[in-house]
């Protein structure tokens, strides 16, 4: 035995991730090499040479690691019987180098409709073991539609905090508010004095149902215990709304709307569950402006 060496068993096969959310598998993908994908016409240089000015185009930050076609990526055309001027497939995923690394890069391929029940499963099991709400358990396997008991697969990695991408935010979101509103409830009243009266009782209502509602109007803003919240420079009410919206002990907003404002600036919010107009005819007038509470 030399000392200072570690060995390790190969596992064959390439990394799969699968990601789940409050222990229901959600998404997978492959990490598969630096590659490009075939489209039936293109050579392979001709694939590189386009995914280059792609990569040319795109902002610093989002732009991709090269695309070699060095002697490595010449061997590594080889070793899956192609060549630079050979035509691949459509869809079919020509690797450039033989491993997945930083350095090079990869090109990751969407495989959720395609991992075997069983994986599911284990992942699904380690995310209750260790109790994470999302995880992304990284999975070695030479073929992922098979169980991992079969190939001989290897976990190397169990993420609590994995990238949430466009095709993960979309299922996260409809799991988190499947019976629910995605939005807090927002109720308006429009008028003088008597708006506010009208306003804070509802607010008080809401409260003794063990509602957390706060009242803003352009003026004040009461939190949930009916104390006076105060801000600096927000003596507007749409920043006033913007700042409840974004407090998590809100549930419900009551808004007290007393001017003009919502005329020049826009609504702070996206819907409004009620509207009560307070006065008694059938809109307000403020200054040359005329507000409609129909």
């Amino acid at each position: 035995m030399v000392e200072g060496v570690l060995v390790e068993e190969r596992v064959p096969g390439h990394c799969h991730r699968l990601v789940t959310f409050r222990n229901r598998f959600v998404f997978a993908f492959t990490r598969h090499p630096k590659a490009v994908v075939g489209d039936g016409e293109r050579t392979v240089a001709q694939l590189i040479e386009k995914a280059q000015t792609a990569r040319a185009k795109k902002v610093a930050y989002k732009a991709e690691k090269a695309f070699p076609l060095d002697k490595e990526a010449v061997d590594t055309l080889a070793e899956q019987d192609l060549q630079p001027e050979s035509v691949p497939a459509s869809e079919q995923i020509v690797c450039l180098r033989r491993v997945n690394t930083p350095e090079d890069g990869g090109h990751n391929e969407t495989i959720t409709d395609e991992v075997h029940a069983d994986n599911c499963r284990l992942a699904e099991r380690i995310s209750r073991m260790f109790r994470l709400e999302s995880m992304g358990l990284d999975l070695i396997s030479s073929d992922p539609t098979r169980p991992w008991y079969e190939t001989g697969a290897c976990i190397t990695e169990v993420n609590s905090v994995p990238e949430i991408g466009s095709n993960s935010a979309r299922i996260y979101i409809e799991t988190m508010f499947s019976e629910q509103r995605g939005s807090v409830p927002v109720h308006c009243y429009i008028g003088d004095a008597a708006a506010t009266e009208k306003a804070e009782a509802h607010r008080a209502r809401l409260e003794q149902d063990g509602v957390s509602a706060m009242l803003t109007s352009h003026k004040q803003t009461l939190g949930a215990n009916g104390e006076e919240i105060r801000f600096k420079n927000a003596e507007r009410l749409f920043e006033r709304v913007a700042a409840l919206q974004n407090d998590t002990q809100s549930e419900a907003i009551v808004v007290v709307i007393h001017d003009d404002e919502v005329l020049y600036r826009g609504r702070p919010m996206l819907c409004v569950s009620t509207v009560q107009r307070v006065n008694d005819s059938a809109e307000i007038v403020v200054g040359s402006r005329t507000i409609l509470a129909g």
